[in-house]
């Protein structure tokens, strides 16, 4: 952002939704991937954009994103990078690079959203605690097909302690990325 602020900080105007960069790096990810997609077509918060650097996958990840890519795109930006695969961590790095977000989160290839308001409840919290910079939330697990929830902070808060949300969220201001 210019002059290192956010657009949603307070700055006396009226806060402007925050847009949301969410970063899925795949390689050879086709078990999981149209599971992780298809979490984010669910989503009701639509301020966001969707990066996926896939780092040249033999299976069927790419054909995966194409449908994806053509049931949304005139949803929310969309936007394919490859790069050489050398990790995740580098994987992540690189896509960063290409977000133009307020807030990031990574969500990655065999993960999910269990909720379709899991973003809009994270943009809320980000409007209304302008100083917010970072926030994570608990893990939700599965394992032969049955969830374990695993708090951070017990019992569910229901409203944020240090940053958390009841969600399997960790999402961060765009600033802290910034070179």
């Amino acid at each position: 952002m210019p002059n290192g602020r956010s657009r949603i900080e307070n700055d006396g105007r009226k806060r402007v939704p925050p847009k949301i960069s969410i970063i899925t790096c795949t390689y050879n990810s086709e078990e999981f991937l149209s599971r992780a997609l298809e979490s984010i077509e669910k989503q009701t918060y639509r301020n966001i954009e969707h990066i996926i650097n896939d780092s040249y996958s033999t299976d069927a990840s790419l054909k995966i994103i194409e449908d994806y890519i053509k049931r949304n795109q005139s949803k929310y930006s969309i936007k394919v990078i490859q790069s050489t695969p050398k990790g995740v961590g580098n994987a992540l790095n690189f896509a960063t690079k290409e977000a133009t977000g307020d807030l990031i989160h990574y969500l990655h290839s065999d993960d999910y959203y269990s909720d379709p308001k899991s973003l809009e409840k994270v943009a809320l919290k980000f409007r209304e605690r302008p100083n917010l910079v970072w926030m994570t939330g608990n893990f939700l697990v599965e394992i032969k097909g049955k969830q374990v929830h695993h708090p951070q902070h017990p019992p569910y808060p229901p409203e944020p302690q240090n940053g958390a949300l009841p969600d399997e969220l960790h999402l961060a201001r765009e600033h802290l990325y910034a070179p």
